[in-house]
């Protein structure tokens, strides 16, 4: 697999601009002649090349262009079927698009890239080297150095180091006014090593490592004024471990463990009401909830069970004005909809109040409540919020209520004629 990939990056880089007789079945039609100028041919019939041939081989100046249009490609020699010396090539309303020399049909030496408006946008050396992958030893032209790449206003966008054409070393990228974007390491085209980016006022946005293109170890995520909104590690390209999750003023919101890069077990989510406490533990699977869930009020628990899959949403004061981020958190949740069976406690946190069972936040099925004493204080059935069935009260010496037991329909009790 890398053999391919690497094949593959110096393949595009020397027939970026090139056009030889090469590619048999996408390439020229020729009509090669022994001794003079001959012509070839895009597959629709229109002209792609004109120039001189010796010996039946493309040999001296060339002149190729654009598909149907006829608009001038490139100009530049030919030596036995191959590009070779320096070579001109223009974007199809006439300006120039990139110059540099080839060597036997590999780039060589220095290249430069063009905005239509003439601005550069791309310069980079080529070495010709002798590449050996699995045995196979190639002749290529690639990147070796510096390559900078350009805004239209001149300023440097990037600078990436290159060792026979693949991305080695640092790159750095930088946004228009000069601050840094992303500055990072790479083996091979690929990330490996730390992985640094920055958000556009300059402050740190990630901090990362990569082993061979995957991330792996310590993750930090900032906000843009500075605090962390995202602490956690990967393993493999996959988020692993213990995750903590932050607001923009460094409270903690929420946290819990990955595994395989998917939450994994109970998450607990904090509120700031008087201070931190605890708003909610959730077992969590895949971004939603999969199991029991226990809320709670001022650190005691209030209540436990089904909760719809939806995990809970942060309740916003104000939100960013140009992303859906929330800039300032209330230190309070939305609390997602009770959907099961569900136990609710009074203030001490543990004794019951309520037992019920609910579909999407509305009471449906059996429900009893009882009295701070535990003795039963109601019980009977709902249906989408309202009573309905047989339904029996109590008073706290444990009596029935006569006066509110009875049948129900729609939350009416029926009265005996």
């Amino acid at each position: 697999m890398k053999r391919i990939k690497i094949i593959a990056v110096f393949a595009a880089a020397a027939l970026l601009f090139s056009c030889s007789s090469a590619g048999k079945k996408d390439g020229p039609k020729e009509d090669k002649v022994k001794e003079g100028e001959g012509k070839m041919y895009w597959k629709d019939g229109s002209l792609r090349g004109v120039g001189q041939y010796k010996d039946y081989k493309k040999n001296g100046k060339w002149t190729l262009y654009y598909q149907m249009t006829g608009e001038k490609q490139g100009e530049g020699d030919y030596k036995d079927d191959e590009q070779h010396g320096p070579w001109i090539y223009f974007h199809k309303k006439g300006p120039k698009m990139a110059e540099g020399s080839f060597d036997a049909g590999q780039k060589t030496g220095e290249w430069v890239e063009f905005y239509e408006t003439g601005q550069m946008f791309t310069k980079a050396a080529y070495v010709v080297s002798d590449v050996t992958v699995e045995g196979i030893t190639s002749r290529v032209g690639g990147i070796e150095g510096i390559k900078k790449t350009f805004f239209l206003s001149g300023k440097v966008k990037s600078e990436e180091e290159y060792k026979k054409g693949l991305k080695n070393g640092i790159t750095r990228e930088y946004y228009e006014d000069g601050k840094p974007k992303e500055f990072s390491q790479y083996r091979d085209n690929e990330y490996d090593g730390k992985v640094n980016k920055f958000h556009p006022n300059g402050r740190r946005s990630e901090e990362s490592f990569y082993a061979a293109g995957k991330r792996q170890g310590k993750y930090d995520a900032y906000y843009d004024n500075g605090p962390a909104s995202i602490t956690g590690q990967f393993e493999q390209n996959k988020q692993s471990g213990m995750w903590k999750f932050f607001a923009r003023d460094n409270r903690v919101m929420k946290e819990g463990l990955y595994k395989e890069g998917r939450e994994e077990g109970y998450w607990a989510f904090y509120e700031y009401v008087g201070g931190k406490s605890k708003f909610m533990d959730a077992t969590i699977t895949g971004g939603m909830i999969t199991g029991n869930c226990i809320v709670y009020k001022n650190g005691k628990k209030l209540g436990e069970g089904q909760l719809k899959q939806s995990i809970p949403k942060p309740q916003c004061v104000e939100k960013c004005d140009d992303c859906t981020e929330c800039k300032t958190w209330s230190g309070k949740w939305i609390m997602p909809a009770k959907n099961g069976q569900w136990t609710e406690y009074f203030p001490d946190g543990t004794t019951k109040k309520i037992e019920a069972n609910y579909m999407l936040n509305k009471l449906n099925g059996e429900y009893k409540e009882y009295y701070p004493t535990g003795k039963i204080k109601a019980e009977g059935e709902y249906m989408t919020n309202k009573k309905n069935g047989e339904w029996k009260f109590y008073l706290q010496d444990g009596s029935v209520d006569e006066e509110n037991s009875g049948r129900y329909m729609n939350d009416r009790k029926w009265k005996m004629k």
